[in-house]
């Protein structure tokens, strides 16, 4: 077998072609649609470095240079640009996208880096043979089995903490009226404004950018929407994506002063993507404590500096 061909591609036309032509397509984070939402209204450039066999492309790098304008992920540094994933750190489980398993090749893509370069979150803990440190967690709760969230309750929650969640939330309906709504897409805004409340200038959805990505996604994909109100007022709403028998948890606000009402809609988050049909949720990396609290799955996700 002859050595592979290095090209960067920077045609955003032609790095949407090789992403079509060797993703896996298993998830949501595999599609160029659901990335290039992150970065299209941003002066971001394309920097795939692909390989080449028998002039066909068998493996890629898929990057991006991050001139670090817009929302930016823990690992930026603050004073030069940088290259990252794809789609950035709104993404998980990246890595190489290759036809095999090719570890050598794995290594001369990463040779072929010369500027700096931050790769993350990784899926793996070594890339190219090259030692990886861990960079954080993705949270996934199984769902398959389950036919509603109180039977996840009854096998995933024990004894005191089992009782103790059941009663925080006939508390809840007992002290006030609660009426769920699904798929109101109105009450966007509202979860901006219930976010931004409670996370100030450090939520993610403090600028007009980052709340029209949430608009895009909505046009693209299958959007799950969670609204409930208390006596009359809209006080929490989640936004989900329902794919490939997954659900996504995308971001979601809740008025805090309104004591458990957070675990609520977990708790109806839950149970509507049992309805459905979808076997796991994807609590997405970060928060980790109520995640945890939850019973979601720990994965870690890693990072890799070069050159």
């Amino acid at each position: 077998m002859s050595e592979p061909i290095f090209r960067i591609i920077e045609s955003v036309d032609e790095a949407k072609e090789i992403w079509d032509r060797l993703s896996p397509h298993k998830t949501i984070d595999d599609e160029w649609a659901f990335r290039y939402t992150f970065i299209r209204d941003l002066p971001y450039k394309i920097h795939f470095i692909v390989a080449y066999e028998a002039d066909q492309p068998v493996a890629f790098l898929p990057l991006q240079l991050n001139n670090r304008e817009g929302l930016q992920p823990p690992y930026a540094p603050t004073d030069i640009d940088f290259l990252e994933f794809f789609g950035g750190d709104d993404t998980d489980d990246n890595g190489i996208l290759q036809k095999e398993t090719n570890k050598s090749r794995e290594e001369a893509i990463l040779k072929q880096v010369k500027s700096p370069c931050i790769l993350a979150p990784l899926a793996s803990e070594t890339l190219g043979g090259r030692a990886a440190e861990l960079y954080t967690s993705k949270y996934v709760l199984p769902l398959a089995g389950y036919k509603n969230y109180e039977e996840y309750i009854e096998v995933m929650w024990q004894g005191s903490s089992r009782k103790k969640l059941r009663q925080q939330m006939r508390g809840l309906y007992n002290k006030y009226t609660i009426e769920i709504i699904n798929n109101n897409y109105n009450d966007l805004d509202r979860l901006f404004d219930l976010n931004i409340k409670r996370f100030g200038d450090s939520s993610s959805l403090s600028t007009p950018r980052r709340r029209q990505i949430f608009r895009n996604l909505s046009e693209l994909y299958s959007v799950e929407m969670i609204s409930i109100r208390v006596d009359g007022k809209v006080e929490s709403v989640s936004y989900g994506i329902n794919y490939k028998q997954t659900y996504i948890g995308m971001n979601a606000g809740t008025n805090t002063d309104i004591q458990d009402l957070g675990k609520l809609l977990v708790l109806l988050q839950i149970g509507r993507a049992i309805q459905l049909g979808c076997t796991a949720y994807d609590g997405g990396k970060g928060s980790g404590v109520w995640k945890e609290e939850f019973k979601f799955n720990k994965i870690p996700q890693y990072l890799l500096r070069l050159p």
